[in-house]
């Protein structure tokens, strides 16, 4: 999957996950910023990444960094139509 600025995910990192954004993403997807509030491993806030072989390792340590799409966020109030629709 290729993410694009403002896709929300899910970032696992030594064991710990948090919700965060995809703050920055090359067109490529080989290279992401995450944001994330607190801490990861020795990450406050951001955290590079580039994408090796067949994952994503963060930039400092070269330790695997798992990223989950969360899905759309839709704005609120959304009608029905508009839910079903945005698919």
């Amino acid at each position: 999957m290729i993410f694009k600025t403002g896709d929300m995910v899910r970032i696992t990192y030594e064991g710990a996950t948090v919700n965060g954004e995809i703050f920055l993403a090359c067109s490529t997807g080989l290279s992401l910023t995450v944001s994330f509030n607190g801490r990861l491993g020795n990450y406050t806030g951001l955290m590079p990444l580039f994408w090796l072989e067949d994952r994503y390792i963060d930039v400092v340590n070269a330790k695997t960094v798992t990223i989950t799409p969360m899905g759309r966020i839709l704005p609120w109030p959304v009608s029905p139509a508009r839910a079903a629709n945005s698919k």
